[in-house]
């Protein structure tokens, strides 16, 4: 099965969970047949610019192949632009980072789109499927309005919850620029869980039958980057010689392990919007009593250095440990082995949303109960499997008790399993429903 696909930001070092998302979608297909995938990128500006200019090529399981093609227009320019913004949202000065966030993605989306219209515009090319991963109201208009719509008869959008505060505008566009749509086709758009699914179809409804009738919204949730996982999709060799050894760093978790007597662990991007200063500095506090440690693990971003550079300028406590290191799938799931608590401190805002987080879904998975703010996604989750090992606190004060009450009882959630999360997240379940979404 060859396959075009455009996505934004999908590079190395694997951190952000939609691109961990893609990539596991993506090689779960090659369970079923064997996959031959070209990927155009642009280049994400929060991370260092890759070293394989010339592009990445991922040998699967079954003889499939991912070529990872980069598109790296303006990349310095938005790669400054990235270090020297500030750290919080601060009124007018938002506003004015993100207009230059956007004038300075549109040329690297534009010559995106115009890669892929260049090869699909040859007469063998138009029979190949078209995925769109989490396109913008401008990948959707300068794409889909030319005449590739109607010699194209396979087109899929998949849409995890980093495009949710456009989903309204995405849509309208997609309504707009399909009016000539063919009749005997279909688009299809996979959602990455039950809450986007719903959305899209509330949407919709607002417009006309005809525009609902060529529209199919499948659900594929995230696959957890586990170590048993990503060797089962034929991924383990490519992502550890990306990251690199990370031995010495699980040592350093053994022996904070044998130190303390609690170890909290978060892992993900580092900054006061995924973890308020405030509240980890709080959290800390209250650890102390109890002899116990918060571990953060963050990749090495702009953001996560300059956040930790504003937490040494106050004092950094002694049981905190900051580790900015991306994480091989192996040593992931050894360090979810090894602590007590995973805390996930994000709490989204009236516009923005998340994806079931990849370490949420990889911390249930290994049996370790996990706090985290309520957020739509979080809530969707829960009411689909049931999982009680999630806590869901609604103020920092909160949040802090309820760490301080699961460490003091001591209870041991590592025979916990839930064969409904499984079922969600197992790859032969998401690459079926991806195949249904690409094959008519």
């Amino acid at each position: 099965m060859r396959l075009v696909i455009l996505a934004e930001g999908f590079h190395p070092p694997w951190t952000e969970g939609s691109r961990n998302a893609l990539l596991g979608w993506l090689a779960s297909i090659s369970l079923y047949r064997s996959v031959n995938a070209l990927v155009f990128t642009t280049l994400d500006p929060k991370d260092a610019e890759p070293t394989l200019k010339d592009g990445i090529d991922l040998h699967l399981n079954n003889l499939s192949n991912i070529h990872i093609r980069f598109i790296a227009g303006l990349y310095n320019i938005r790669n400054f632009f990235y270090r020297v913004r500030p750290p919080t949202r601060l009124g007018s000065w938002q506003r004015f980072v993100e207009s230059y966030t956007y004038i300075t993605s549109v040329i690297p989306t534009f010559m995106g789109v115009r890669a892929v219209k260049l090869m699909l515009s040859r007469s063998i090319m138009h029979e190949i499927p078209l995925i769109l991963h989490n396109p913008g109201p401008f990948t959707i208009k300068q794409l889909l309005s030319s005449h590739l719509l109607n010699n194209l008869g396979n087109i899929v959008i998949t849409l995890t919850f980093a495009e949710v505060s456009r989903l309204r505008s995405l849509l309208a566009i997609l309504a707009k620029v399909t009016q000539g749509y063919s009749s005997n086709s279909r688009l299809r758009i996979v959602a990455s869980s039950p809450y986007i699914k719903a959305l899209i179809r509330a949407i919709l409804s607002t417009y006309k039958i005809e525009v609902r009738a060529y529209t199919d919204v499948l659900v594929a949730l995230p696959i957890p980057m586990l170590g048993s996982i990503i060797r089962e999709l034929g991924l383990n060799k490519f992502i550890t010689s990306i990251i690199g050894s990370t031995h010495k760093l699980l040592d350093y978790v053994i022996a904070l392990t044998e130190k303390y007597d609690h170890v909290v662990l978060y892992m993900g991007q580092l900054n006061e919007v995924r973890f308020p200063s405030s509240l980890l500095m709080r959290l800390c506090r209250a650890l102390r009593r109890l002899n116990s440690a918060i571990l953060v693990i963050a990749p090495p971003s702009h953001q996560s250095r300059a956040y930790l550079s504003r937490i040494k300028m106050h004092g950094k406590p002694f049981n905190l440990h900051v580790l900015l290191h991306p994480l091989d799938p192996d040593t992931k799931e050894r360090v979810l082995e090894l602590v007590d608590l995973v805390i996930l401190p994000y709490r989204a805002d009236g516009r923005s949303v998340v994806d079931p987080p990849l370490a949420l879904l990889e911390s249930l998975a290994k049996g370790k109960p996990m706090i985290t703010f309520s957020t739509a996604s979080v809530r969707t989750l829960i009411k689909l499997v049931g999982l009680a090992h999630i806590i869901l606190p609604k103020t920092h004060e909160e949040f802090v008790d309820r760490v301080v009450d699961i460490l003091n009882k001591q209870e041991r959630y590592g025979e916990y399993t839930n064969t409904m999360l499984r079922s969600l997240t197992d790859p032969s379940v998401v690459g079926m429903t991806l195949i249904k979404a690409l094959c008519n």
